[in-house]
């Protein structure tokens, strides 16, 4: 979903709520990804692999930008209390794929 903050204020927050744990499970594949191919090339010598990595760290930036602005929506809807334990979610399952990526490829 690729929408101004206009167009995301529309959302109900069912959806945007939704829209948030579909990002975080796009993230975590591409953060996956990621791992895998810099396992296989280590110094990203292959340019496909290096173009690639780039591209999923730009779409992994917009998608957490997205998330962002989804979260300042809660806010304003239903408060700083539910901002902060989407927030808190969000972060916590970051976390969760950097540990995953982490203990898988050591």
């Amino acid at each position: 979903m690729n929408t101004t903050l206009t167009e995301l204020e529309k959302l109900p927050t069912e959806t945007i709520l939704a829209e948030i744990g579909r990002l975080q499970n796009s993230n975590k594949h591409l953060i996956r990804s990621n791992a895998e191919m810099q396992e296989f090339d280590p110094a990203l010598n292959d340019s496909d692999l290096k173009q690639a990595v780039n591209e999923n760290e730009q779409v992994i930036l917009r998608q957490q930008e997205q998330m962002h602005n989804f979260i300042e929506l809660i806010r304003q809807r239903l408060g700083d209390h539910a901002a902060q334990e989407i927030a808190s979610t969000v972060e916590e399952y970051r976390k969760q794929d950097e540990d995953l990526v982490s203990g898988v490829f050591l």
